[in-house]
């Protein structure tokens, strides 16, 4: 029996700690129930979760939760299946919102935070090779409802195991993002890299507009967070929330994490007087 059968475990929020520093972000401790942790974790060992995952980024095998991989986690975990919906839920995405009530005035948006709607609908596999006619048509009908409708926010979210070779520059999420999350299901034993490092730049640019990936000269290192057992690392994802993972030497066992990101589906979430980052 699931413990989508069971019952309905619920997630915790009130064992974080607010940084401010470079960039608003929290730690969360015991996010999930130990024992629906425990059956997510048996669901991704035992194998039966990432056969058909991609691999990407040198050590990195990923389920993103589209259409495909929504029929994907239904079929082969209800528990998974839960978890994802809960995490995209409008009650989850609006105390994520709460929470980030308190951060400095220099962040400013380009919506009204009171205005946003939140879309649960789960999104269509993304076609690059579509007809071009298409293409342009969802561009001009997006662009036309960014102006005349409501902001909309959805939650993009995928689920990894993080190996040998795995690593991420220094970087910035896309400009649509709002929050974004990297949550650890294990604590990786003997496990070399693979942190979660943060970082400022060494001078804001003048023009306002922030490097997507800037050099590793022009940053400053600001602190590392280890990967740990049912820990969430939260941040808003401002063009200044520069952050890598340095590259995983040793990996006896694996990294279980999930990624996702409160998305503004129009291009620029961020302003900062009166430019676009």
């Amino acid at each position: 029996m699931t413990f989508e059968e069971k019952s309905k475990p619920s997630i915790c929020l009130s064992k974080g700690r607010y940084f401010d520093f470079p960039y608003p972000h929290y730690v969360f401790e015991d996010f999930l129930p130990s024992d629906f942790l425990d059956a997510l974790c048996d669901d991704i060992t035992s194998g039966r979760l990432l056969d058909g995952a991609e691999t990407v980024m040198g050590g990195r095998r990923r389920i993103i939760f589209d259409s495909i991989g929504s029929e994907y986690l239904k079929k082969n975990s209800t528990d998974w299946f839960y978890f994802i919906n809960l995490v995209r839920s409008r009650t989850f995405v609006h105390n994520l919102l709460d929470l980030f009530s308190c951060a400095s005035d220099f962040y400013k948006p380009n919506f009204s935070w009171s205005e946003l709607k939140i879309d649960e609908k789960i999104p269509k596999v993304k076609n690059a090779n579509g007809a071009r006619w298409v293409r342009i048509l969802n561009r001009v009908r997006n662009h036309v409802e960014a102006i005349i409708m409501p902001p909309v926010v959805t939650v993009e979210v995928d689920i990894s195991l993080a190996g040998k070779g795995y690593r991420r520059e220094i970087h910035h999420d896309s400009n649509s993002r709002i929050i974004a999350g990297v949550f650890y299901l294990n604590s990786p034993q003997g496990m070399v890299g693979g942190t979660f490092d943060i970082h400022s730049l060494a001078r804001r640019p003048a023009s306002g507009l922030f490097d997507p990936q800037p050099k590793t000269t022009d940053c400053i290192f600001v602190k590392s967070i280890k990967p740990a057992r049912n820990t969430l690392v939260l941040f808003l994802s401002t063009p200044d929330s520069y952050h890598s993972v340095p590259e995983i030497l040793e990996a006896p066992e694996e990294r279980i994490f999930v990624y996702f990101a409160v998305t503004l589906q129009k291009k620029n979430a961020w302003k900062h007087q009166g430019k676009n980052w």
